[in-house]
């Protein structure tokens, strides 16, 4: 005789410590280093310091970047949205990042300026494709907490930032090499995400072209019109927009202020 099924049995969670979860983690490792060496440390201390701008500059060009996620984030979203995957848009905005970032301290301080603003544009680009990614490498059940231990893995990422600089100019190195091995340190621990976070297809996928383009800029004017019909959600887009920009600005000047204190008193 078959024994039945309990009806209240359940399968147990799939666990979230898999190749491709992790890898997905270790991408915001690989983020933040960039984050915390070129955004925050190194790079506004080679153009103030080393260079002899200021920080009204470094400021206008962090600026720059912002504005234009700000004007081009939705519409890049939406483009990813209609295609096949969103990893290519990652992979893209990723090696574009590292490759601007790699290129900074040649030519000059000008040069570097525009180096950046590529730079912090793709990496704030990469962001948007990334965290459309956590539905794929989590399930609804574990997603709060994958979403969370990738802000914490991320962190790790800071150390492994600061450390490295710390070392080469020890070692006697120059900030050039420093953004260079930052360049570096994100593309490497952002391969695995590359390699191992696989997306199925999407069925109603299309290709880029100027049309999809133009039915992107529609999507997003839809979107904004539907805000009217949810107050709240009108409030939370502002409020988020103000909280975004103080976080930003601590983040862009918090070496600047640090180190050079005494300038600033």
């Amino acid at each position: 005789m078959t024994t039945p099924l309990s009806v209240n049995s359940t399968a147990p969670s799939p666990s979230i410590w898999n190749r491709a979860t992790v890898s997905w983690m270790l991408y915001d490792l690989a983020n933040t280093i960039y984050s915390l060496n070129i955004v925050s440390l190194y790079f506004s201390l080679w153009v103030i310091n080393d260079m002899g701008g200021t920080d009204q500059l470094y400021g206008n060009a962090n600026a720059l970047a912002m504005v234009i996620v700000f004007f081009t984030a939705p519409v890049i979203g939406a483009l990813s949205d209609m295609s096949v995957r969103r990893m290519p848009f990652l992979v893209i905005s990723t090696l574009l990042c590292v490759g601007a970032t790699a290129l900074l301290g040649q030519g000059g301080l000008n040069p570097s300026l525009v180096f950046f603003v590529i730079a912090t544009y793709f990496f704030q680009a990469g962001l948007i494709f990334y965290d459309a990614l956590l539905p794929v490498v989590s399930t609804e059940e574990n997603r709060g907490r994958v979403s969370s231990l990738g802000v914490g893995v991320g962190y790790i990422g800071s150390f492994i930032g600061l450390g490295a600089g710390y070392f080469l100019l020890e070692q006697g190195a120059s900030k050039i090499t420093v953004f260079q091995i930052t360049a570096l340190l994100f593309l490497v621990f952002a391969i695995p995400c590359f390699l191992w976070v696989k997306e199925q297809p999407r069925a109603d996928a299309r290709p880029i072209t100027f049309n999809a383009v133009k039915d992107a800029f529609r999507a997003v004017g839809g979107t904004l019109r539907k805000v009217r019909d949810y107050q709240n959600l009108g409030r939370f887009l502002v409020g988020r927009i103000f909280y975004a920009d103080a976080a930003n600005t601590l983040v862009a000047f918090l070496g600047v202020y640090v180190t050079n204190r005494k300038t600033y008193s």
